[in-house]
């Protein structure tokens, strides 16, 4: 199941370069504004690209935006539209950034790599070093080796600005849900900087060719952009959110602005009337998105749905500094306050936010995320105010990059070793070093190996899961992603069962709506079965989750057991293992905790256990009866729960690597069972009588 990216971008890195690192002080513009300003006064129209003045409403519109994503990765329930700031904050990108290149451009006649990029590292590299470097040494006393070890990948990635290419790549069925990813919102920075190397080569490009009219690519790339986001979000939304292509024509709108004002400047200044119409439709716009618009619209997202705050956006820079709402509203003091720290807030707020749910065993409430919250704007307004600021003067510049290159750089290397060594296991003691293990999702289980074209000639369907242990395996195991987890320790050798596993994730094989792969799986099943005469058994294990949904569910199940039954094999339905009631990540004692919970989510009750899975467990009664001696049902319960409570963990194993799915410690447990009933040692009794072959 691919996740929604709860994360939204980072506000844009935002050079602020082109103000002067002005300071906003009791509403009015500073001393160091006003030399600005004086120095590079506003050219209402060019015969090249002007210079764009500092707005102090953009820093209010920053502050929308921050704020809008702020109270929805704290609060979702009640600000569910604010993933939109995403769209706002990229258009801003585009609008300041290109007014730099183009100021650039008009200074010098050409485009500076060196000194743009030198900008570049100033603005972003500080704050970014500091996050990636507390958020890699919080992790190392908190986190377990699995998660430690994919926080060392994320830091590589956002150290090196590739963060969206690792999310999208990540991106599936068993990727881990973003709340568990300290680092996810760096994706957006890895966004912008390929935007920015891509930008200024189209610039120059055209640049040199005279008379050449720049809004033509431009629309160009907008158009582009925006149809290959609106078609291809409803085919692959990970590609879509992640690749930066999809993302290009929020950060073009901002690049036309900036052209448009680089030439002719705000339509304040002749038609104050629809000035004030544009600021107020903009707005209108961008609250609206944030208020109606809830995370099931994300689909559409950057497509169709984007573009109500992306023209909202468009509209207030439009509109120009001048207009009631921009120079009232979006000009305040405290707005503009955020704005200025929104970058490092941004990067502070996401990582304390995951970290707060981590160290609380997955349990932070109201008042612990508006604390974290506080926190962050503390903590990004002192990283303004002591870090930013003091790289952004214009003294040691080559020192000062080469430090931060430096910085950034080692601590990217350092986020490598930890992936590569496993997230350092001996950070922990051995309680923690044996869980580990049982928290890793073994991905060897999950594709397909070679191993049945190896050891059992046999060819599948592209879409199939097909692994074996053994050339002459004695069990074919048969389903879904739970197939997949009951078989895995045998498939890793931690258990001795000689089987062969063929299955599909995350659907149900001739349920109503099955997809073709879906139901390849039992034609595949039975075509292995022909091939295989070592195979006495066929295992059935499907997720109970689809009768919740299904109320076929069994007969889709009966038509697998008819499809299968004329291979003259005994036929076993592995009922489902219990399901927690949470992620076994936040059963788990940490070094650092907030608050206490004890575990018992990850120990449920038997009874409620079972009454989870009522409709499920009475729709497979029908299975095992005295009418069809051919099938057998097992049940996982009884090797997981006793008679009163079931088990998601003891003192040195967890049995399961989420909440429903069992690790290879719990995958053992229930196939140590399995063997004893089916494959009992020489000279015992089978304990129901059926453990030979039929």
């Amino acid at each position: 199941m691919s996740n929604i990216p709860l994360t939204t971008p980072d506000p844009n890195a935002l050079d602020r370069e082109s103000a002067a690192s002005l300071r906003i002080q009791h509403g009015h513009v500073s001393d160091s504004a006003a030399e600005h300003l004086h120095a590079h006064p506003v050219q209402p129209r060019t015969h090249g690209y002007g210079h764009l003045a500092y707005r102090a409403d953009i820093d209010g519109m920053r502050a929308v935006a921050v704020l809008a994503v702020l109270g929805f990765h704290g609060f979702p329930q009640w600000v569910h539209g604010g993933f939109v700031g995403v769209d706002i904050f990229f258009v801003i990108s585009g609008f300041l950034i290109s007014g730099i290149i183009f100021s650039s451009m008009a200074k010098s006649g050409s485009f500076n790599y060196i000194e743009f990029y030198s900008r570049r590292i100033r603005r972003i590299f500080p704050a970014l070093f500091l996050v990636l470097a507390t958020t890699y040494a919080i992790g190392w006393f908190t986190l377990l080796s699995d998660e430690f070890r994919s926080l060392g990948k994320h830091t590589f990635a956002g150290a090196f600005f590739i963060s969206n290419i690792l999310n999208w790549s990540e991106a599936g069925y068993f990727d881990a849900s973003s709340e568990t990813k300290p680092l996810l919102h760096l994706w957006s920075l890895g966004v912008e900087e390929q935007f920015y190397i891509v930008w200024p080569i189209i610039l120059i490009a055209f640049a040199r060719v005279r008379r050449a009219r720049l809004s033509l690519p431009i629309w160009g790339i907008i158009l582009a952009s925006f149809l290959y986001a609106s078609w291809f979000s409803r085919k692959d939304f990970d590609a879509s959110f992640y690749l930066p292509f999809a993302r290009f024509w929020e950060l073009m709108l901002g690049c036309l602005l900036a052209y448009r004002a680089s030439r002719a400047g705000p339509p304040a200044r002749d038609r104050p009337g629809l000035a004030n119409v544009l600021a107020v439709f903009g707005l209108g716009l961008i609250a609206g998105s944030i208020v109606w618009l809830t995370r099931a619209d994300a689909v559409a997202m950057p497509g169709t749905w984007a573009a109500f705050p992306t023209f909202g956006a468009c509209a207030l820079i439009l509109a120009g500094p001048d207009t009631w709402v921009n120079r009232t509203l979006l000009s305040n003091r405290l707005f503009v306050w955020f704005g200025l720290i929104s970058y490092p807030l941004y990067l502070w707020h996401w990582s304390l936010l995951v970290y707060s749910d981590f160290l609380s065993g997955g349990h932070a409430g109201p008042g612990l995320r508006m604390a974290v919250l506080a926190l962050s704007v503390l903590l990004a307004w002192l990283t303004y105010r002591f870090v930013e600021n003091p790289m952004r003067k214009h003294r040691n510049i080559r020192i000062k990059v080469a430090a931060l290159c430096t910085l950034v750089f080692a601590v990217g290397i350092a986020g490598l070793a930890a992936y590569l060594n496993n997230g350092f296991e001996e950070r922990r003691g051995a309680i923690s070093r044996g869980i580990s293990d049982d928290l890793i999702l073994p991905l060897a289980t999950r594709k397909s190996d070679g191993s049945c074209e190896r050891l059992l000639r046999l060819g599948v369907d592209p879409g199939v899961v097909c692994i074996s242990n053994s050339s002459m395996p004695r069990v074919l195991v048969v389903g879904d992603s739970h197939a997949m987890s009951f078989a895995s320790a045998a498939l890793v050798e931690k258990q001795d069962l000689d089987l062969a596993l063929i299955a599909v994730h995350g659907c149900l094989t001739y349920a109503r709506h099955a997809n073709e792969s879906c139901n390849q799986v039992g034609e595949e099943a039975l075509q292995a079965l022909a091939k295989l005469p070592s195979v006495d058994t066929v295992a059935i294990a499907y997720a109970f989750g689809y009768s919740d949904t299904d109320p076929h569910y069994a007969d889709a199940i009966g038509k697998l057991v008819d499809r299968l039954r004329p291979a003259g094999k005994r036929i076993v339905i592995v009922l489902d293992a219990p399901k927690l009631e949470d992620d076994v990540h936040n059963c788990i004692h940490r070094s650092l905790e907030i608050g206490s919970h004890d575990g018992s989510p990850c120990m449920p009750s038997r009874r409620d256990a079972e009454q989870r899975q009522a409709a499920y467990r009475t729709a497979m009664a029908r299975f095992g009866t005295e009418r069809d001696a051919s099938v057998s049902v097992f049940d996982s319960f009884e090797s997981l729960c006793d008679s009163s409570r079931c088990q998601g963990m003891d003192d040195s194993h967890i049995f399961y690597f989420d909440s429903n799915h069992l690790s290879i410690s719990g995958s053992a447990k229930v196939l140590d069972d399995f063997a004893r009933r089916y494959y009992p040692p020489p000279g015992t009794a089978a304990a129901d009588g059926d453990s030979q072959r039929l």
